[in-house]
């Protein structure tokens, strides 16, 4: 399902469930799906674990590169 679908980097939501949140904007720190109508803000990004919120619910995903 989701490798088929298109994700957007951006300053806010754009999916349709979350375009009127009251989020602050913040440069490319959020991850939309219109298909899936998903978001998530991007937490912590570097060379070894990505931390994503997702903002309709709060959960954390977090992962870590496999060496």
């Amino acid at each position: 399902m989701w490798d088929d679908e298109v994700f957007t980097l951006t300053d806010k939501c754009t999916n349709e469930n979350d375009k009127d949140n009251f989020e602050e904007s913040e440069k490319d720190k959020y991850l939309s799906c219109a298909e899936s109508d998903l978001c998530w803000y991007i937490l912590e990004l570097d060379s070894n674990t990505l931390s994503l919120s997702y903002m309709a619910r709060g959960n954390t995903l977090t992962y870590h590169r496999v060496k």
